[in-house]
């Protein structure tokens, strides 16, 4: 130990009888010096009896007074240096200037600790100074490396504060204080000001914070470049535009087009076949009057149909000149494989069940017609294992909850009965009826090329819409369904199959650039041990600068980092392969500020400094200081060395004569005043 050495002396005890054994004869001579004045009440004389007292009372002390042996203990102590933390902020931040045209704000630390040097070296007998920097990661550094601004990319005092904590380890020195020269520019927990939870932490940390501001709070920001922010910004996609071509008005159609109506990303555009040619209405020109107004074939799938995101059959398959859509099959067929979207909803006109046949557009769906007629038993819908897992079907949070949900609908009425074509997936199912030997399909969907198709072959969805959980409160199952269903179909990013996501969307000067990539199976179960591509775009050069390669875990999901780029707008995309089969493509915006946090506010947090120094119990100053502060600081402990000596007083022969005199001069008097 540095500190130096001192000597103290403490009265003690050197008997070697036990506690008890003296409690119990000090008790005993207590009990002498009792009787003793019990025996002196009858004494008429006030003198002579308080010059008996004092002589019993003396005696009494020197009885006690050999009995405990007293001494004089020799004690070798020493003063243990504590630590006293010097903590400078080393965040860019501290590089703008104090005042204008002034030094930065890290010259000015520096030059304020070459004046704290002498206060600070008057200290280092009592106490152990280390110099440390903060940027927010917590480090020695030496006084040339002060003056120059640092890098750190933000100013965190509490994660700086928890790192110096970290570093007191219960050991013999203990932190005596800190002192923290900064600009008190937090933009990481204290961003906002120092709350209960963190001003409850500051307090707990054991050791005062005293701050020392650094710049003047009146420094006007004049700057440019530090008042641009780059961020990404997800923008939601045009409305989807939706057509449907309803075979007839009925309660399904009723509430699908009420659901596309009140939802205000769709742009909904239907028509509704009211009668057909076989029907008399008695009308001058039933040949054209099949409609409230002519039914625009050409326009709709000819024309225009590139504009739709969506296209809806429901309960739809005339084969009538004037609504059949035969002459637009090959155009439908491509339209899907093209890139768009199908759905086709059952009926007594739809999947064979009418007079119409479209081999060309069947090619689209994920069913072909069986031929056999509908089955109109009602029946329990099942949900299937693949179903289970499909995004389309989540209409809880849970798969327990999505089960439940499906095994509370109310039994359908009927159901068209068509084959599943390979590479199709099942989502509802009927319980026992089955073709070619799998079970009859309910709903089912597939990728068509480019695009996608969903068959329903029931026209009972509506009645999902009256389901209650047993506590009476509506579950919005129909909307959810119909909901998730429309997303599939135009591919929502949060919906494919395979998803990439940029970790952070917003990167920090210098800092790499990461990316999660999730991977699933066309069913949608974690595609472990996919092949991950990844390329890093620059939208401003229109070249991929990096690629990144890697293998998905047992969860579907792989990580990669890119090295850092220039500040600027970049596109990740994302491509993934499991046993030769493509998975999709995913793409992602990432932004690489040109300045950080750091540099985007100039201002002094004068109020955040002080609230600190006060939640610990130290004190808050602003440079210039003419030397180191009367900071409060811990005092060192003392702590014994273990070397001492012991100087008995009782064994000296004038106490023995003094007790001896003492007992004479009672007894002498005792009899002199006839008690004996």
């Amino acid at each position: 130990m540095n500190a130096g050495t001192t000597t103290t002396w403490r009265l003690v005890s050197l008997s070697p009888l036990p506690a008890w054994a003296l409690g119990v004869l000090t008790a005993l001579i207590l009990a002498g010096v009792v009787l003793a004045v019990l025996g002196l009440r009858r004494e008429p004389s006030a003198l002579r009896r308080r010059l008996l007292l004092v002589l019993r009372l003396l005696a009494g002390a020197m009885a006690l007074f050999f009995l405990l042996e007293p001494g004089l203990r020799q004690l070798a102590q020493v003063r243990v240096k504590n630590r006293l933390a010097v903590l400078v902020d080393r965040s860019a931040s501290m590089g703008f200037p104090v005042r204008p045209d002034g030094p930065t704000r890290a010259a000015a630390a520096a030059e304020a600790l070459d004046r704290f040097a002498p206060g600070l070296e008057a200290l280092r007998d009592r106490y152990q100074v280390e110099v440390l920097g903060f940027s927010p990661e917590l480090g020695p550094i030496s006084s040339d490396a002060l003056r120059t601004p640092g890098t750190g990319s933000r100013t965190d005092l509490m994660a700086a504060l928890r790192a110096l904590k970290a570093t007191d380890t219960g050991g013999s020195r203990k932190l005596a204080g800190a002192i923290l020269l900064s600009d008190g520019a937090d933009n990481a927990e204290l961003q906002s000001g120092l709350q209960t939870r963190a001003a409850e932490e500051l307090h707990a940390l054991g050791f005062p914070v005293s701050t020392v501001r650094v710049g003047e709070p009146a420094l006007v920001d004049l700057a440019v470049e530090n008042n641009t922010r780059s961020f990404v910004l997800k923008v939601i996609r045009d409305r989807v535009r939706v057509l449907l071509v309803v075979g007839r008005p009925s309660w399904d159609e009723r509430f699908l087009r009420g659901l596309l109506k009140q939802d205000p990303n769709v742009d909904l555009v239907s028509f509704y076949i009211l009668r057909t040619s076989s029907d008399d209405t008695q009308t001058r020109n039933p040949e054209r009057e099949l409609s409230l107004i002519p039914f625009p074939m050409e326009e709709i799938f000819d024309t225009k149909l590139h504009t739709f995101d969506v296209v809806v059959f429901q309960n739809f398959g005339y084969a009538e000149p004037a609504l059949s859509i035969a002459s637009y099959e090959r155009n439908l067929e491509q339209y899907v494989a093209g890139g768009g979207a199908l759905l086709v909803i059952g009926g007594d006109h739809a999947f064979g069940e009418g007079r119409a046949a479209y081999p060309i557009l069947d090619r689209a769906l994920p069913v072909d017609p069986s031929g056999t007629p509908a089955q109109l038993e009602p029946f329990k819908i099942k949900l299937t294992p693949d179903g289970l897992r499909h995004p389309v079907m989540r209409v809880q949070t849970t798969e327990n909850g999505t089960q439940s949900s499906w095994d509370d609908l109310p039994p359908a009425s009927g159901l068209n009965l068509v084959r599943v074509k390979p590479g199709a997936t099942v989502l509802l199912a009927h319980p026992t009826l089955k073709v070619d030997g799998q079970p009859a399909p309910v709903l089912a969907l597939w990728d068509h090329g480019r695009g996608r198709a969903m068959a329903m072959m029931t026209d009972d969805s509506w009645t999902w819409a009256f389901t209650a959980r047993r506590t009476g409160e509506q579950t919005r199952h129909y909307d959810r369904f119909w909901t998730n269903a429309l997303r599939w179909l135009v591919r929502d990013p949060d919906l494919t199959s395979l998803q990439i996501a940029a970790d952070p969307p917003t990167v920090e000067p210098g800092h790499p650039v990461g990316a999660v990539v999730t991977a699933r199976q066309p069913d949608y179960q974690p595609a472990a041990a996919a092949e991950v591509r990844v390329d890093l775009f620059s939208l401003a050069d229109r070249k991929v600068l990096q690629t990144r390669t890697a293998s998905a875990g047992p969860d579907g999901i792989a990580r990669v980092v890119f090295d850092p780029v220039p500040a600027g707008a970049y596109k990740l995309r994302a491509t993934a392969r499991i046993g030769g089969r493509d998975l999709g493509e995913a793409d992602d915006a990432v932004a690489v500020r040109s300045t950080g946090p750091e540099m985007a506010d100039a201002s002094v947090k004068t109020e955040l400094l002080a609230d600190v120094a006060r939640a610990t119990g130290g004190r808050a100053y602003e440079l210039p200081l003419g030397g180191f502060p009367d900071a409060p600081l811990l005092d060192p402990p003392l702590i014994e060395v273990g070397r001492s000596k012991d100087a008995p007083l009782w064994d000296r022969w004038g106490w023995l004569v003094a007790l001896a005199v003492l007992l004479g001069a009672e007894w002498f008097l005792r009899r002199r005043f006839g008690y004996i």
